[in-house]
């Protein structure tokens, strides 16, 4: 199905692009041609474009923020939200996924699977030093953040190097 950018539509995501940058110089012919593309990759998406989909996923969200929330402070637990993640007490780690379990079944009526940072911390690492020195060394040489480059992140870096030749 071919989709054609409205000229509000257009005026929008030019609107909300910096001075001098490549998506200003776009014309409407590349930015229909940029849609249809992406519609053809991901035909299950077309019917949420310009839909406010994401406003309502956000709103999602905080509900199921806010139930966690709930739980914590009626257990006068202390917790901090940072966009999608929350920040707790090390010993909190099963009631956060408890709270989030019961939270998504509450607002979403299914339990969602929830992602959890599992490098491990400075007091985990030291625990070991006894126990696995050669571990323990490495683990204290290695940055205690670690980034991840999924395989979709490193086939658009490649992309865009390749855009700059």
């Amino acid at each position: 199905m071919s989709y054609t950018i409205t000229a509000v539509t257009i005026a929008a995501f030019r609107d909300s692009c910096d001075t001098g940058t490549i998506e200003k110089r776009l014309t409407n012919r590349d930015l229909d041609v940029l849609l249809n593309s992406f519609i053809r990759t991901y035909p299950h998406l077309e019917g949420s474009l310009c839909s406010d989909k994401g406003i309502s996923l956000m709103y999602l969200d905080s509900q199921i923020t806010s139930e966690i929330i709930k739980h914590f402070t009626a257990l006068h637990k202390t917790i901090l939200t940072v966009h999608d993640s929350y920040i707790i007490a090390k010993n909190d780690v099963d009631l956060l996924r408890k709270s989030m379990k019961e939270a998504t079944i509450k607002v979403v009526g299914t339990n969602l699977q929830a992602e959890q940072d599992n490098t491990p911390t400075y007091e985990q690492i030291h625990s070991f030093r006894h126990l696995d020195r050669d571990y323990y060394l490495d683990a204290m040489r290695r940055p205690m953040i670690r980034h991840y480059r999924t395989s979709q992140y490193k086939e658009r870096l490649e992309r865009f190097n390749l855009s700059k030749n």
